[in-house]
């Protein structure tokens, strides 16, 4: 597998932000590491299944629009603002950051990111004795991994509030 990674050119086949050898020099914020030994391929395949969670969970709230309408990824946009009203570069760190964090939850374990999603993300109740488990309706699933929410801080927008400024 090779990877076809979104430069910032806007790339209608991209479908990850980041290089294998830059997922590898990662430093991670959110605890996990990149299991020893992990093969390229599911490596790749990991950062693949992050960018493209990444990209479905939040990408409908981030600021401008899309450059082109044939790229393959969200990024590059236009009139895309950080909160403090800085232009946001072609893929921003944040961006990148997000879809490692997550890369790396995958590489952990395989398909955890797709659970969230389909279950809704948070545990309401648990039940050991014979098994009981309950999930939260409509609950989103960036609530379950902090730290990919956090990466993208002053990059998403909020869930319909309005923002004032003078």
């Amino acid at each position: 597998m090779s990877l076809i990674v979104e430069t910032g050119a806007g790339i209608a086949s991209a479908e990850v932000y980041s290089t294998l050898a830059e997922f590898r020099a990662y430093r991670p914020r959110g605890g996990l590491a990149l299991p020893a030994g992990l093969s390229d391929p599911l490596t790749e395949a990991a950062l693949v299944r992050g960018t493209a969670f990444v990209e479905g969970a939040y990408a409908h709230r981030w600021p401008g629009v899309r450059e082109t309408e044939t790229q393959g990824l969200a990024w590059p946009r236009v009139d895309a603002w950080d909160d403090d009203s800085y232009p946001l570069e072609l893929v921003p760190a944040g961006v990148k950051n997000a879809c490692m964090e997550a890369a790396l939850i995958e590489a952990n374990t395989v398909g955890a990111l797709s659970l969230a999603l389909e279950r809704g993300g948070m545990v309401i109740h648990e039940k050991v004795g014979n098994l009981e488990t309950g999930y939260a309706n409509n609950a989103p699933a960036s609530t379950v991994y902090p730290i990919i929410k956090q990466c993208l801080s002053g990059i998403v927008r909020g869930g319909g509030g309005v923002r004032l400024s003078r």
